[in-house]
């Protein structure tokens, strides 16, 4: 975080702090201690390192959240990763001989936030904390990592009118999952970012910009190419009768170099997306198309990309010859289950081709199983990528065990 947004955010702890202290007609502050815990088994096999990798983390998450006065909430959360078991590259080019696990080693703060609430539906957030925008396609935590992608800077979200939401917020760095030991870690710069998104004849129309000033540093490889202004529109909507129903989406965007970055582009994204419901079955399918034109290619580089493009992460970064993924995915909800209090599954197979020339790039077919318990929840999933011209044959396995407290 910023020198000035730390000492604003530590002054107005402090203001907050002094005035509950000295009102006596006001009640005690209330203040309230949470936190999560994770422990995950990932293995990988990747056929462009030499080695097999295997990584057994353990993240503590504690937060504490303090009421200060009425409507004046802090928050402060600290990461604490452990690698009980560390045969992987943790992206900090120690053992390049491992393929990549992006859970490093370290502790960490990860959120440290004032949030004002002016009006019932209305959040004013000062500091590091977290963003998670629509579906999080390009701007999110990505927090299925034990390490969560931050903001510093800051945001308004308020509810306008009868169901319209407006979202605003400025930031001047980024705290990725890579950690700050990382060369690549951190994004700095000033970014911006606006979200409208109104009700539409049933549906909700999405308007949305967001300009990414990512400078990563002059040591680093990706340096200023990460910067880039999005403007965009996305349709959503939804028609449910129980037991059936039908979710779809729709969403195009255009892409421009923004801010340092030393290319010059102009490229297009779209995504068409439906699912229907028939009782605990789900069947998904969705389009989704990033231009290319062999130099450069249309980024997300703040989204959550594991949740998207195959939990194999091949595709983190967009290749310069763009990308064309198209995804089918079948999900049954279990219920009940005993010990658990729900089991569900999912089975998904990607098709990946390149969007200017249409080269089969690979195809990758990815199966989860979660069952939850009290605050409690085990994950198994398995990711087996099969190259056809891109990457190599990947092979990643997960098995997690997670805590709220």
């Amino acid at each position: 975080m910023s020198d000035a947004l730390v000492k604003i955010a530590r002054s107005g702890l402090l203001v907050g702090l002094c005035q509950v202290a000295t009102a006596t007609a006001q009640e005690p502050k209330d203040v309230d201690f949470f936190g999560e815990s994770v422990l995950r088994l990932e293995s990988v096999s990747d056929g462009q390192v030499e080695d097999d990798g295997m990584g057994l983390t353990l993240l503590v998450r504690p937060a504490v959240e303090l009421r200060l006065i009425e409507n004046l909430t802090a928050i402060i959360e600290a990461d604490f990763i452990v690698a009980l078991q560390n045969n992987y590259d943790d992206g900090r080019g120690i053992k390049l001989n491992r393929p990549l696990i992006a859970d490093p080693e370290g502790a960490e703060l990860n959120r440290l936030q004032l949030q004002y609430q002016p009006a019932p539906s209305t959040f004013i957030t000062l500091g590091r904390q977290k963003l998670s925008i629509d579906d999080e396609r390009f701007i999110g935590a990505a927090s299925f990592r034990q390490n969560d992608q931050t903001f510093d800077g800051v945001h308004l979200a308020s509810k306008i009118y009868s169901d319209a939401t407006l979202q605003i917020g400025y930031f001047n760095r980024v705290n990725r999952i890579l950690g700050d030991d990382n060369p690549e870690g951190v994004f700095e710069g000033d970014s911006y970012c606006a979200n409208l998104n109104v009700p539409v004849a049933g549906a909700r129309l999405g308007v949305f910009h967001y300009a990414f000033d990512l400078s990563t540093g002059e040591d680093a490889l990706t340096s200023n190419a990460a910067s880039t202004a999005t403007t965009g529109l996305r349709l959503e909507g939804r028609m449910h009768q129980d037991p059936y129903g039908v979710d779809w989406e729709a969403a195009i965007a255009r892409q421009t170099e923004y801010g340092d970055n030393p290319a010059t582009f102009d490229l297009d994204y779209h995504v068409l997306g439906a699912s229907g419901f028939a009782g605990p079955a789900k069947l998904s399918v969705r389009y989704e198309v990033f231009e290319g034109n062999g130099e450069q290619a249309f980024q997300t580089p703040l989204g959550t990309q594991h949740a998207f493009q195959g939990a194999a992460d091949i595709f983190a970064l967009t290749p310069p010859s763009g990308l064309r993924d198209l995804e089918i995915k079948a999900a049954w909800n279990f219920g009940r289950v005993a010990p658990f209090r729900n089991i569900s599954a999912f089975a998904a197979v990607h098709d990946f081709v390149s969007e200017t020339d249409h080269a089969e790039l690979g195809e990758e077919l990815n199966a989860q199983i979660k069952g939850t318990f009290g605050r409690s929840a085990s994950t198994l999933k398995a990711a087996h990528y099969s190259a056809d011209t891109f990457a190599a044959d990947t092979t990643r396995v997960f098995l997690s065990y997670s805590q709220r407290f």
